[in-house]
């Protein structure tokens, strides 16, 4: 018999620990099955009488293959197209973004799991000065986007994590490393080695019928990224604080989630002579508080209202706090057993840059979901 109560935190540690949402669930039994899904983003950002409108429409393919008991592979790619638009004129970039697999293996009774995945360097990459502008765009962390890159290098990481319950209890911890290979991100820039990540993470749920508080500590370090060969920049170490409430109510539910991420200063380094050259916070502290319902409507609907709130902190490279509120609901349809339908919708309004930019954006998402 399957030790499910395990698995629930097991999936967790993959989630969080870097892997793609893709490959964030365990479904040891569960059929062959894949998702086609299509978002549309529109942001808008506006200083005084200049604005700038950003279009993305992205098109990710998520499978899952189980390969035998205890064995199961999820594959992911994405392909997007996107477009930039402000006073100095319109510019495009459009392409396909790398492979991803990942294979988990459980043992022991579903009391661990070794995960190991890979990604293909199937995307688009070596863009020219419009393409590197438009990610520069992209990149900003007040604005979001599914989408934020195309191709990169080869790479592959490695997980290893354990989950144990103890009456209502349920904990669990691992450890993973993710190799980042080189690559040439745009025109002339030469071969570009992002760095690596290793991450360690442990979680706790308390479980007490209906409600479940899962509370999850993140800490990342990374390596210095190279052209080259030599060392240009080394991104900061990452705490990622978690909680999370979950309340079950018949066919229905109600969830809410806090996270604070804590960043430190990133490095920059001569070329060189190798010395570091400056150290300061690229990207602030992050707080997102999040919730939705799901409410049945009849066997085969639900209705998923959802609202959050993102604050920002200020950097020190100048860049003031960003406020960012978004709400909207989703909407999810069961066609028999097998195929499943899903329709979204949300807005958003806020400000960045310490109250200097006026934020406004969209995001619709349809996507189908099939068993076979």
């Amino acid at each position: 018999m399957r030790n499910k109560a395990l698995l629930y935190i097991i999936c967790l540690l993959i989630a969080i620990g870097g892997v793609s949402p893709a490959f964030g669930q365990i479904r040891y039994g569960q059929p062959t099955a894949g998702q086609l899904k299509f978002t549309y983003s529109h942001w808008k950002i506006e200083n005084g009488d200049t604005a700038t409108t950003i279009d993305q429409m992205s098109f990710p393919v998520s499978g899952f293959l189980p390969l035998k008991d205890n064995l199961e592979m999820h594959l992911f790619f994405a392909g997007a197209t996107n477009n930039v638009d402000n006073d100095d004129g319109d510019i495009s970039l459009s392409g396909l973004g790398d492979m991803r697999l990942q294979v988990n293996q459980s043992l022991a009774n579903d009391q661990w799991l070794i995960s190991v995945g890979m990604n293909l360097p199937t995307g688009k990459k070596s863009l020219n000065p419009a393409g590197k502008q438009i990610l520069s765009v992209l990149s900003e962390n007040y604005l979001s986007f599914p989408v934020r890159r195309l191709g990169g290098g080869f790479g592959f990481n490695m997980l290893l994590a354990t989950a144990k319950a103890s009456g209502n209890t349920r904990y669990g911890g691992g450890i993973m490393y993710q190799f980042n290979g080189t690559y040439e991100p745009y025109e002339g820039t030469g071969d570009y080695n992002p760095g690596d990540m290793i991450s360690a993470n442990a979680g706790v749920d308390i479980i007490s019928d209906p409600t479940v508080v899962s509370v999850d500590v993140i800490y990342s370090l990374f390596t210095e990224d190279k052209i080259e060969g030599n060392k240009v920049f080394k991104q900061s170490p990452l705490l990622d604080l978690r909680l999370g409430v979950l309340r079950k109510m018949g066919s229905s539910s109600a969830s809410l989630r806090l996270r604070y991420a804590m960043r430190g200063d990133n490095k920059w380094y001569n070329s060189g002579s190798q010395e570091v050259i400056s150290s300061l916070q690229l990207f602030g502290n992050e707080f997102l508080l999040a919730g939705n319902a799901s409410f049945a409507v009849g066997e085969s609907c639900h209705v998923i209202p959802l609202a959050e709130l993102r604050l920002i902190s200020e950097n020190e490279m100048n860049l003031g706090g960003a406020s960012i509120f978004g709400f909207g609901s989703n909407f999810d349809y069961k066609f028999g057993k097998q195929t499943k339908l899903s329709l979204g919708g949300k807005l958003y309004t806020g400000s960045a840059d310490g109250g200097n930019y006026d934020l406004s954006g969209v995001q619709l998402t349809a996507g189908l979901t099939a068993s076979f």
